[in-house]
């Protein structure tokens, strides 16, 4: 009977998309399904969030938001792997608040924030003609070498830091959609 009570919650949780809430259950019966839950929560936060930061119109403004946002991306894992996680394996993802870091919607919320950002710079840029439009591979070339050395050398910034990478991901994601060059014409 407690196995079927906790089967059915199980699937209430998969099936209302409230999974990744619960970090016991993020990956239970369907692992990838926790994206799904977060993206549903990011979607009710969009015209709330969405819209105060499409209001930023000035580039340093939009960058200033990045900052913050990465910041606040970079600062919540800190601060839990310090109070909770400090005498366990960083990399150990049986720990509750270890999947609380990596599936949590609240803790991911910043990255989504962050392509919010990433649309409104890419309009901007285009509106006012910005000269990199079309040399994007000034953004994505850097972004990209700045990456596969950290995907290379993984020891330089070690797992406990991953939202320090939001802005070169940000950097490679603008870049591309700015356009130019070899890479960015063969994805397109």
């Amino acid at each position: 009977m407690v196995r079927l009570a906790k089967a059915a919650g199980v699937a209430f949780l998969q099936w209302t998309l409230l999974q990744s809430w619960i970090p016991k259950f993020a990956l239970a019966w369907n692992p990838p399904g926790w994206s799904l839950s977060n993206e549903a929560f990011f979607y009710l936060c969009f015209p709330f969030v969405g819209v105060l930061l499409w209001k930023l119109s000035r580039l340093k403004s939009l960058f200033i938001a990045g900052l913050i946002l990465c910041a606040a991306a970079s600062i919540v894992p800190l601060l839990i792997r310090a109070m909770f996680l400090r005498d366990l394996p960083a990399n150990s993802p049986e720990f509750f608040w270890e999947f609380v870091i990596r599936y949590n919607p609240l803790v991911n919320l910043p990255d989504f924030c962050i392509g919010i950002l990433i649309g409104r710079a890419y309009q901007q840029l285009c509106e006012r003609k910005s000269s990199l439009l079309g040399h994007g591979y000034w953004l994505y070339v850097p972004g990209l070498l700045l990456e596969l050395l950290l995907i290379a050398y993984p020891t330089i910034l070690p797992q406990s830091y991953d939202a320090l990478r939001l802005p070169l991901h940000s950097l490679f994601i603008l870049g591309l959609a700015l356009g130019g060059g070899i890479f960015a014409r063969f994805l397109s």
